[in-house]
């Protein structure tokens, strides 16, 4: 196996503070496989969800790219993104327009449809949590992936959520997060 990667800058956005994506080619039994880890801006704010949305297009338009790639199989690109995606909504100011977390999720989940790929079920549904009351455990985690892609099952979901929100009591997820990140680890393993 190799392996090579590459910084997409095109993830910041035109926005120089925003971080790019990391974009990791596996090469297996002469297959490739594209990961694309991202870190997309957080704020539930317009302009923020701007920016959110303005990424996913970049993924789309990866995947576009890969798709037509002489080494693509019939099927479309062996690609999977994940990240801390922020799926956090959108809160207008003085407006009905608001949009929920689930709601921005769900709007990309049609969106990467259109080119071959999904969501991929998690045995926890909430990845973050910053350890206190002020905001509650939330969905902000996720991984999608060529349709084509086969994944090892954990709990009947493709991606095992460790970390946090494996441990029983508030207090060993505290620790947890003080010790490690306020972030829960993604695991999943794609197999033929």
């Amino acid at each position: 196996m190799t392996a090579f990667v590459t910084q997409r800058q095109q993830f910041k956005s035109q926005i120089p503070t925003l971080r790019p994506g990391a974009l990791v080619t596996l090469v297996a039994s002469g297959e490739y496989y594209s990961i694309l880890f991202l870190h997309m801006k957080s704020l539930p704010d317009p302009h923020s969800w701007g920016l959110r949305d303005d990424m996913i297009g970049h993924v789309i338009g990866l995947k576009r790219v890969l798709d037509g790639a002489p080494e693509s199989p019939p099927e479309g690109a062996n690609f999977i993104c994940v990240g801390d995606l922020n799926t956090m909504g959108m809160n207008v100011t003085y407006s009905d327009k608001d949009m929920t977390g689930t709601e921005e999720l769900g709007r990309y989940v049609k969106r990467l449809r259109h080119r071959r790929m999904r969501l991929l079920a998690k045995t926890a549904d909430h990845t973050w949590w910053g350890g206190t009351a002020s905001y509650p455990p939330s969905n902000l985690d996720h991984t999608f992936a060529s349709n084509a892609l086969n994944f090892k099952k954990f709990d009947g979901a493709e991606i095992l959520v460790r970390g946090w929100p494996e441990l029983p009591m508030e207090a060993e997820r505290i620790n947890w997060i003080r010790k490690h990140s306020d972030h829960a680890m993604l695991y999943g393993e794609v197999h033929d």
